[in-house]
């Protein structure tokens, strides 16, 4: 069994005109972690903007709690989450091929997020999935070595990216 690692993007750009994407975000996480309960050994979901923090993690607690309308402002840090990501594996000594990793995002990253995504998986040994809210897909596109969707072509994108990333733990 591989670990999950859902990055969640929780910048400004998401709760800018409304917060609608905050929402979607929010049941895309919720129906993920669901879905990958059995098929995950370890789900952890990590929030990012500024700063990046792991928000959730399965072997910790059991039931996912939605991320606060609060909790989004900032910029698109990508960078940061990968490099937590990295920071995790390095302390505990686990490998990237390992993991995969999902990103939930509304497709534009404010750093220069590629570095740390070279440093975490430049060999593209773990399965990366992503998935949209918007039509820009600069940094998902980048992000996915599997599959990339767009939620705004609606849920069946959305189930299309969950049985994606729950068929690559297995």
């Amino acid at each position: 069994m591989k670990q999950l690692y859902i990055i969640v993007d929780c910048s400004g750009s998401i709760v800018m005109d409304d917060t609608l994407m905050a929402g979607q975000i929010n049941d895309i996480v919720h129906d993920l972690v669901e879905a990958a309960r059995d098929s995950a050994s370890r789900i952890r979901v990590i929030r990012y903007q500024d700063e990046a923090e792991l928000y959730w993690d399965s072997a910790i607690d059991s039931f996912f709690y939605d991320i606060g309308e609060d909790r989004f402002g900032g910029r698109s840090n990508l960078g940061k989450a990968y490099e937590l990501i990295r920071s995790q594996l390095d302390g505990e000594g686990g490998y990237i091929e390992d993991c995969v990793i999902a990103l939930v995002s509304d497709g534009e990253a404010s750093d220069n997020y590629k570095r740390q995504l070279a440093l975490l998986d430049g060999d593209r040994r773990a399965i990366r999935t992503a998935i949209t809210l918007t039509s820009e897909k600069s940094a998902t596109e980048k992000h996915a070595s599997g599959d990339l969707y767009a939620f705004t072509r609606g849920n069946a994108d959305k189930e299309n990216f969950i049985e994606c990333t729950v068929n690559a733990l297995e």
